[in-house]
């Protein structure tokens, strides 16, 4: 379990890392709802003022390509479509969920999920 618990904190590194370098701040990381923890809010900036919309990002290492999606429980998806309307109607911005695959050699490969 402490395994686990140091490669996902290594993948969200990774994650942050490559959103900073291609232009994204970090509003907050393992931000707790009454409904999920979420691994990373991020957008953009226009100035001083945050883009309308922001992205939720959670964060799954795979090792295996072919079963992506199922890393993802339809729990988890249900918490975590809770926490984005809940922080939607919190701070009055668009919120998309993504997910981002970290796999064993850190390439990185994002996903929108749909409501």
């Amino acid at each position: 379990m402490f395994y686990e618990h140091i490669k996902g904190q290594r993948c969200e590194e990774l994650v942050c890392s490559w959103l900073e370098q291609n232009g994204w701040k970090i509003l907050g990381r393992r931000v707790k709802s009454p409904y999920a923890e979420v691994d990373i809010l991020t957008s953009k900036f226009e100035g001083q003022n945050i883009n309308e919309t922001i992205k939720m990002i959670e964060v799954k290492s795979v090792s295996n390509r072919d079963y992506l999606f199922l890393r993802l429980s339809n729990r988890q998806r249900v918490r975590l479509h809770q926490a984005l309307i809940y922080f939607s109607y919190k701070w009055k911005k668009d919120i998309e969920l993504h997910i981002a695959f970290v796999d064993a050699k850190g390439s990185i490969e994002f996903f929108q999920l749909e409501d």
